[in-house]
């Protein structure tokens, strides 16, 4: 039998996750990246996610977090953070969890958060 966890528990870890993100002087940001170097940063709205419903809280984006200049890269996106005011990474991931528009991010570029569902591991 597989481990598993309840709902309950699943939005409470989730609420959390979404409260760190605003943590440490709101609002938090999310950053794309290659490597470790930035290519985009878009500062989230404050509260960054909606209450937990089903274990997974939805990012709120209205407005949408936008980069309005991005600062680019020559190589395409393979890695992003979700980080809190005092830039502290809450949680990360790669390329292949998100879908983007465009994988390589050039100077300047205006770079918007439309979407992102964090789930917690049932």
């Amino acid at each position: 039998m597989a481990l598993t966890h309840s709902t309950a528990l699943r939005d409470t870890f989730a609420n959390s996750v979404g409260a760190a993100v605003n943590a440490n002087g709101p609002p938090g940001s999310f950053i794309l990246k290659v490597g470790a170097t930035e290519a985009a940063t878009c500062v989230l709205n404050d509260p960054a996610f909606a209450a937990a419903a089903g274990g997974s809280i939805e990012l709120l984006v209205v407005p949408e977090p936008t980069d309005n200049d991005a600062t680019g890269n020559a190589s395409p996106i393979d890695a992003w953070d979700y980080v809190d005011g005092a830039a502290t990474v809450i949680f990360s991931g790669d390329e292949t969890d998100i879908t983007l528009t465009k994988a390589t991010i050039a100077t300047d570029d205006i770079v918007k958060l439309t979407q992102f569902t964090y789930i917690a591991t049932p």
